[in-house]
Formats: C-alpha cells, sequence, structure tokens
C-alpha cells in the first residue's frame, strides 16, 4: 500500500538571532521611558507589565532595529517591494507578570518581538493552532500535532516574526528581574 502525505496550510515562525546588535541602549531607553510614563496600560500584559506607546519606529534609539527588521524581511520575501512599520511597543514583565493570547489582525501582515532583556524563567512565549477546529480530536492532537501550543522560549538578540493572525501569549515572568522586549506590526509591500 502507497500512503502519500501532503501538509496543508503551515504556519511559519521565522527566527533569527542578530548577532551584531547591541541591546544597551535599548535598554537604557525603555527604562528611561518607564520611569517617565509608568502608568500600566493593560492591552494583552497582566499582573503589572507594562507597555509603552506604539510609536517606539519613529524614535532615533529604535531606528537600528527597525533597519535590521528590514533586513530580515527583504531576505525571507526577496520580492517584496518594501515594508511599513506600522506600529511598535516597548514591554517589561516584571515579577508574575504576563500576556493573555491574543492575535495582531488588522491591517499588519507580519507581527513579532525582539528580545532584548532575557533573565532565566522570565515567561516562554506560546503559539497556538490557528485551526479552531483542530483541538477536537484527543486523539489527532496527541498522535499527528503533539499539541494544540507551541512554545518557544527566547533569549536576547532573538527577533521572531510571525504571520499578524496568529494568536500568542507569554507565561508568567517567574524571575525576580524583569524581561525587557519590543514588539511590532508591519505591512509588506
Amino acid at each position: 500500500m502507497e500512503i502519500s502525505t501532503a501538509t496543508l496550510w503551515s504556519t511559519h515562525i521565522w527566527s533569527v538571532k542578530l548577532q551584531s546588535f547591541e541591546n544597551k541602549n535599548l535598554i537604557d531607553y525603555i527604562k528611561k521611558d518607564y520611569e517617565n510614563n509608568p502608568n500600566i496600560l493593560e492591552k494583552s500584559n497582566k499582573n503589572g507589565g507594562w507597555q509603552s506607546n506604539v510609536k517606539m519606529h519613529t524614535r532615533e534609539a529604535f531606528k537600528p532595529l527597525c533597519k535590521e527588521i528590514a533586513n530580515v524581511i527583504y531576505t525571507i520575501f526577496p520580492n517584496s517591494k518594501g515594508i511599513n512599520i506600522l506600529d511598535m511597543w516597548s514591554c517589561i514583565n516584571f515579577k508574575n507578570s504576563f500576556n493573555t493570547p491574543h492575535d495582531h489582525m488588522g491591517s499588519a501582515d507580519i507581527s513579532g518581538g525582539y528580545y532584548i532583556k532575557v533573565p532565566k524563567d522570565s515567561g516562554d512565549i506560546y503559539f497556538a493552532d490557528p485551526r479552531p477546529s483542530s483541538s477536537s480530536s484527543f486523539y489527532l492532537r496527541s498522535e499527528v500535532d503533539k499539541g494544540g501550543k507551541r512554545i518557544i522560549r527566547p533569549t536576547e538578540s532573538l527577533l521572531l516574526l510571525w504571520p499578524s493572525f496568529l494568536i500568542h501569549g507569554t507565561y508568567p515572568n517567574l524571575s525576580n528581574n524583569e524581561r525587557i522586549m519590543t514588539s511590532f506590526n508591519l505591512k509588506i509591500m
């Protein structure tokens, strides 16, 4: 008996370590921004996590990161004519804070996160299966898909990119130190 298998509707998550990128300036900028604007704006962040305004891509300190993101996008999508970063914000997850499951649907094509400071046990990111009915069969979920979530343990200088429709969240920061990252949405032209 000859059985062939096809994988339908796979969902990509791209990751790259930005080896030559210096995080210190971003850490300093984000900490100063937090000191000047300490109010918690709860969106997906819960239990004391902090989020900046969404215009970080317009700040001089973030221009080198935006350039690196563009270089990665042009490598993944060599036929693209350009990118437009729609919004970018910084996040600080303090001890026990986390992000609830959410997506970034709207006008964005790609969403992403860049991990700037990542202490041990500061909260993995997870992605949920985007096919709503995929979790209805315990047998298929356990034998074929191996579960409805995929977990990625972030490390410093890791850039993750994914389709904006993909639901994701983070586990609580169990470290006594804060995790610092920036998130963004972009449109590919």
